[in-house]
């Protein structure tokens, strides 16, 4: 089974960097969050005289997704410059992350949550992990279209 395409702001975390020629890593675990269901947001009370709760409407709580992996390349300004790609990427404005597992993309728009942590492993190789928030935290599909007929009207009293 392949893994899923994660991409972030248009850098896409599989494969070789187009532009820097280096290479992304996202292990299996490396997608934190974004499989699970926010908590919800309940308002309950009382009632009175009463066994129970009167119970209002639940909502979810926002969406945080942890992203992390390696990417490594034949040389360190390979993996300085692809860095820098993921620092444009987690930007402060939304921005839309999508995961495209086995044929099925699913997106949410999100913006930078937390700190982009680097750990270097060696001159050629680094470790990264980047916090998002999706405000919304609902998955988005592909939307879906559809074309309806323009209005008429048959039959009828004719002067």
């Amino acid at each position: 089974m392949p893994d899923p395409i994660i991409t972030l702001g248009g850098l896409t975390f599989s494969g070789v960097d187009p532009i820097t020629g280096a290479r992304w890593i996202v292990p299996k675990n490396g997608l934190d969050g974004w499989w699970d269901s926010p908590a919800p947001v309940l308002s309950m009370a009382q009632r009175v005289r009463g066994h129970g709760a009167w119970v209002g409407d639940s909502f979810l709580t926002p969406r945080t997704v942890t992203i992390s992996g390696v990417v490594e390349a034949d040389t360190r300004a390979a993996v300085v410059a692809s860095l820098s790609r993921l620092h444009v990427a987690c930007s402060l404005a939304p921005t839309t992350l999508s995961v495209d597992d086995s044929g099925d993309t699913l997106t949410a728009r999100v913006r930078r949550s937390d700190d982009v942590m680097v750990t270097w492993i060696n001159d050629a190789t680094a470790r990264w992990s980047a916090q998002v928030l999706a405000a919304d935290p609902r998955r988005m599909g592909a939307a879906i279209t559809a074309s309806t007929a323009l209005p008429s009207a048959t039959g009828g009293l004719r002067i």
